[in-house]
């Protein structure tokens, strides 16, 4: 899975995420109207970005299986990827079957809660479905610091959780590019061989220090700031091109 991501990344030249998340309050809450405007989104931006992230809520369910599947064969003939920001946060036989409908529609890894704690049970369901697992370790609303900076097991929350992504050999991480500099600085010395998804930056005001800690590993997720733009394609290149910068 690392080693597709670094070709996506390598080909499109690009370290770019765009998040379709059609908000339907900007976006008519129909399916047609939601699937044309991400097509819309995927025609105009997918030269500078290597790869999409599909709010599930604001996507899959509206959309249904088919029509997330046709939606993520679209993007992958446009040669990018797929990360479904779906944040799983279940158990057992229930966490394996969204893991099997995840992957049943196109999406090439996903978005997961650690929550429940079944962190190692989590990366080997996926791993099985040929799916990378990123899971929430460091996130960029500031309520999150009631759990990730809690204490577990003698440790700081986002560092155990860090810890077992690499003790169970996961894909990825997600923190927040809005996260204080000195608590990413401690994940870098953690996470020295995972993908980082970094949400945060633009309309949530998130800087790009991440990409210098993580540099080519760094996935930047930008949203809003690209998808209701007036310009989405002039934007997203903007963006391709300050994250390439910083690294």
């Amino acid at each position: 899975m690392k080693e597709k991501f670094r070709k996506a990344m390598e080909k499109k030249k690009s370290q770019l995420c765009v998040g379709l998340d059609p908000n339907p309050q900007k976006v008519k809450p129909n399916c047609n109207s939601i699937y044309e405007f991400c097509v819309d989104i995927i025609d105009k931006t997918s030269d500078n970005c290597f790869c999409f992230k599909p709010n599930t809520q604001y996507v899959t369910l509206p959309l249904g299986l088919k029509k997330t599947k046709e939606l993520n064969d679209y993007i992958h003939k446009k040669n990018c990827l797929s990360i479904a920001d779906h944040k799983l946060s279940d158990i057992g036989s229930t966490n394996k079957a969204a893991v099997f409908w995840l992957s049943s529609m196109g999406f090439d890894a996903f978005t997961y809660s650690p929550f429940p704690g079944n962190i190692e049970e989590t990366i080997k369901n996926a791993k099985e479905m040929g799916l990378g697992v990123i899971t929430l370790t460091l996130m960029s609303n500031p309520e999150a610091d009631y759990f990730m900076k809690s204490t577990i097991q003698n440790e700081t929350g986002y560092k155990f959780i860090a810890e077992q992504i690499v003790k169970h050999d996961g894909f990825g991480a997600v923190i927040g590019a809005t996260c204080k500099l000195e608590d990413i600085k401690e994940l870098a010395q953690i996470l020295k061989d995972q993908y980082i998804l970094a949400p945060g930056v633009g309309a949530q005001g998130g800087g790009l220090d991440i990409v210098k800690l993580f540099k080519g590993r760094t996935i930047v997720n930008v949203s809003r700031d690209v998808i209701f733009n007036e310009n989405p394609e002039e934007r997203s290149l903007h963006y391709k091109e300050l994250i390439n910068s910083a690294k």
